[in-house]
């Protein structure tokens, strides 16, 4: 079929009047070649002007992602490539600017006039100004940049797989699309980054860290590892420079300045460093330790003690012609300060009468190494002869703990006065002593937090535990405040002011009791239990209330009937009618409680037997009797002979 070839002045002031004109004019040249402005039209459509353009359909588009405003005139789904001009602006993910956009079937795709990046790289652009503030400071939109205007992440990928990401917050990630720094690698099975230099006139380094605080404190390197978080190597091949595998500065004005700082931390064993038997010698305080594998020169902390080979050290020395540790220089005349001001606290150990103290002075120090002027206040001492204290300069413990200006100060008389030989003495302004056993879990069986309890052989055969109380025990999954030998007793005054000992009703089984008053009201009356009473007993076939009732009056006779855990009701005999009042009693058992997930049985405790055992503790080392909480057998009966102590410990 020969072109076709038309002329127009004018179509018209849109291309689809054009159109239909020429469709109207050549409805049969489906296969033709059509032009306007030209006769030798080179495709099925050309248009050629020098002077004019074309205009395509204008319409206001309200998402790349919704086909409408535009439809199909021919009914059915939008045609791909179907090109407009959008006239709107909306923001969002789906949002659309003015431009032209085509349908790709799916979503309106827009075809951008900006310049795009060559894959052969490019020339002539407008490199961005230096923002005046880092992240916040927008590029200009003459300036050329590779990235995203809206707030998303941009992300590189081979493979049609993601690699990196740069998050919208200004954080790079490679191997995660969450970092959680400013630059994170991730990288599973593999080493994530490696620094190599080589360099043979100038210091270079493989990777150097620098981190600017002022003020607060910052990392310039951080190093977390399955096994090593951070690993220096030196390494030099001949020459005569210092090799350093990894070196630590701190450096500023204001505030602390720490070199290194290792710490080994939540494991089974934790170590804050580890020099190796063939890692070197490690120097404090000099920079060539050539003398032993530790070698510290110079002060520790604020004190003038030295660990070095001379004898004239003032502090904690080692020496070469004296065995040992000896602390404050005693043998050098005199307690030596150990800090250059402030107020002076030391450690002495005194030979001649074997004691080892922690002291305080009343006069502030003034110069490292000078002897010790003022009051010194014993704080703690090791006694050679009488035990140790803290804080109570008294030797009549074994141990005396003081807190908050409080200490000891009863005393038993008797027949023999019981003024010394205690083995503990402690006291605070709130609580004296405070025992605990850990409740690790609801099968945890027995738990004491503390024992009491006399023992001794009392110069027969046997072991003998006369008197012994557990407080606060969980034992048999039963809770107890206090169980042991012996009576529960309270002291009263006579009318003498003497005391008098009075003992606590006990009993085979765990009860709980109450009493009171009712009346009867012509011939009866209804009693309900306190509430508090009632939820804390257990009232069954199995487990009765025990309700006594006592007249305070003439009548025919009282009965009990409707027991229950919330109460009972009251009945004259023989129908009486009677207005009387009562008193009564009430014994009930004790409810079974939810103890730390742990049901305790209480009322299943008639005669319980123990299943347990209070017996002699043995020792490897010493004879000495001490009781312990042990487990087994019986309630007590310990048969076994009194060893013989070793020579150096007497009873």
């Amino acid at each position: 079929m020969k072109n076709t070839t038309t002329k127009f002045k004018s179509i018209g002031p849109t291309l689809p009047i054009a159109l239909s004109l020429l469709c109207f004019l050549f409805p049969t040249v489906a296969s033709s070649q059509v032009g306007v402005g030209t006769t030798t039209p080179k495709a099925a459509l050309e248009i050629a002007s020098t002077d004019s353009g074309m205009l395509v359909p204008r319409v206001a588009l309200t998402s790349t992602a919704n086909a409408l405003p535009v439809t199909n005139p021919q009914g059915g789904a939008l045609e791909i490539s179907t090109l407009v001009y959008n006239t709107a602006n909306v923001a969002g993910a789906t949002g659309v600017s003015p431009g032209f956009y085509f349908w790709n079937g799916t979503a309106w795709i827009g075809i951008s006039a900006s310049k795009g990046w060559s894959l052969t790289g490019d020339a002539s652009t407008v490199q961005p100004a230096v923002p005046a503030t880092y992240g916040t400071t927008p590029i200009a939109t003459s300036e050329n940049f590779v990235g995203t205007t809206d707030n998303l992440d941009f992300v590189f990928g081979t493979a049609n797989l993601e690699r990196m990401r740069i998050k919208n917050t200004g954080r790079v990630g490679i191997g995660t699309s969450t970092p959680t720094g400013r630059f994170n690698v991730f990288a599973p099975n593999q080493t994530a980054i490696v620094g190599e230099t080589f360099s043979t006139i100038v210091n270079a380094s493989a990777v150097y860290g620098r981190n600017y605080q002022i003020p607060g404190s910052g990392i310039g390197v951080y190093g977390l590892g399955g096994s090593i978080g951070v690993e220096g190597y030196g390494q030099s091949y001949g020459g005569t420079a210092t090799t350093v595998g990894v070196r630590g500065m701190a450096n500023g004005y204001g505030g602390r300045r720490i070199g290194g700082y290792f710490s080994g931390e939540n494991g089974s064993f934790n170590h804050g460093l580890i020099v190796p038997e063939y890692g070197g010698n490690v120097g404090f305080g000099i920079s060539s330790p050539d003398r032993a594998q530790l070698q510290v020169q110079g002060a520790i902390g604020n004190t003038v003690a030295t660990f070095n080979e001379y004898q004239n050290s003032f502090g904690i020395s080692l020496v070469t012609d004296w065995p040992g540790i000896y602390f404050n220089s005693y043998y050098n005349a005199g307690v030596r300060q150990m800090a250059p001001t402030g107020y002076a606290g030391f450690l002495n150990f005194d030979p001649t009468a074997g004691n080892f103290s922690f002291n305080v002075n009343s006069n502030p120090n003034t110069v490292s190494g000078n002897v010790v002027t003022g009051t010194i206040g014993n704080q703690m001492t090791i006694s050679r002869n009488n035990g140790a204290y803290i804080g109570y300069p008294q030797n009549v413990a074994g141990l005396t703990v003081t807190s908050g200006g409080q200490f000891c100060d009863l005393a038993y008389y008797g027949p023999v006065e019981v003024n010394n030989g205690h083995g503990i003495d402690a006291a605070g302004t709130a609580i004296g002593v405070e025992g605990k056993a850990q409740f690790i879990s609801p099968t945890a069986i027995d738990r004491i937090g503390g024992i009491f309890y006399v023992s001794g052989y009392n110069g027969g055969p046997n072991y003998q535990v006369p008197a012994m109380g557990a407080v606060g025990a969980w034992i048999d999954n039963i809770a107890y405040k206090i169980i042991g030998y012996g009576a529960v007793s309270t002291l009263v005054k006579d009318d003498q002011h003497k005391d008098r000992i009075m003992v606590a009703p006990e009993a085979p089984e765990a009860l709980f009791q109450d009493y009171g008053v009712g009346t009867l009201v012509n011939g009866h009356a209804k009693i309900d239990l306190d509430p508090i009473l009632s939820r804390n007993i257990r009232v069954d076939s199995s487990h009765p209330v025990k309700i006594f009732i006592q007249p305070e009056g003439k009548c025919k006779g009282l009965y009990v009937f409707n027991k229950s855990a919330t109460g009972f009701e009251v009945g004259e005999q023989e129908d009486g009618q009677s207005n009387v009042t009562f008193s009564y009693q009430i014994v009930a058992y004790r409810a079974d409680e939810d103890r730390g997930g742990v049901i305790a049985e209480y009322s299943q405790m008639r005669f319980k037997p123990m299943n347990r055992e209070f017996k002699e503790r043995k020792n490897e080392w010493v004879g000495k009797e001490e009781a312990t909480f042990s487990g087994m057998s019986e309630m007590l009966k310990s048969t076994q002979s009194k060893p013989s102590p070793p020579a150096e410990i007497s009873e």
